[in-house]
């Protein structure tokens, strides 16, 4: 009898589930973290050899790197960038990313600096041309975001490198910046959100919400999984379709 993918993958959960309990049982090992381990080095082995670099508005692209255990092959990562800023940037990625970083003590979004007295938070800003302004929020000096900026975008291997964007509306991002993303189909890309957005196909709907948007990139990374294989992407496969084991892996 012929099974359909979506069997298979119920059948081939079932079977790890069963064999991870028979070693929990014999090593004495929690189930649930070896079948974790498992997966994860299942995951890193189909992409590795892979080289790719994740444009990410968010903290989520440095997350998969980290749960891969492979180097930053991106200068995206422990930062944030406004949506606006975001869309302007990656309409000329390269050229954007070979300019001058700078640094200023004030952002100019207003919201954004409300947020930024309201929670006390101090960390650099950092600024290429035309305004377009890098929240370097998980660094404590200009001089470390500086550093790790120049070193991690030296590892951009252009031409080589599978160039993947990921966008969201954690950070405000509006109904019509959403779908302006939507539309840059030149672009290999992926955006979470937190509501249906009409007119767009790239679009990918998370349940779990934060006042109607998607949670902030740490917390989403653990949980898009569910809705959208990253290592498929990754790979070039189905990142929305149906999925063989594992499923919430990435």
């Amino acid at each position: 009898m012929l099974f359909n993918s979506h069997w298979s993958a119920t059948i081939n959960r079932n079977y790890i589930n069963k064999l991870s309990k028979k070693v929990f049982r014999l090593l004495g090992t929690n189930s649930k973290n070896f079948l974790n381990e498992l997966a994860f080095g299942w995951a890193r082995k189909k992409v590795k050899g892979i080289n790719f670099t994740i444009v990410s508005n968010n903290c989520w692209g440095g997350h998969i790197y980290q749960a891969l255990k492979i180097p930053y092959m991106t200068p995206f990562v422990g930062l944030f960038i406004p949506p606006d800023d975001y869309l302007r940037l990656i309409q000329c990625l390269e050229i954007r990313l070979n300019e001058k970083l700078s640094f200023v003590k004030k952002t100019r979004h207003l919201k954004i600096e409300e947020q930024y007295k309201k929670n006390k938070r101090d960390y650099p800003i950092g600024v290429l041309k035309d305004q377009i302004e890098v929240h370097f929020m998980h660094y404590s000096s200009v001089q470390e975001a500086s550093e790790k900026w120049s070193r991690r975008l030296t590892r951009v291997e252009w031409g080589k490198s599978k160039v993947l964007y990921k966008f969201c509306d954690h950070d405000g991002a509006t109904n019509k910046q959403i779908q302006t993303f939507d539309e840059m189909k030149n672009l290999n890309r992926v955006c979470f959100v937190g509501k249906r957005i009409p007119d767009t196909n790239q679009t990918v709907l998370i349940e779990k919400q934060v006042q109607g948007r998607v949670p902030d990139g740490g917390e989403l990374a653990k949980i898009s999984g569910r809705y959208f294989s990253a290592i498929d992407w990754i790979c070039g496969g189905d990142a929305k379709g149906n999925h063989t084991w594992p499923r919430n892996v990435l």
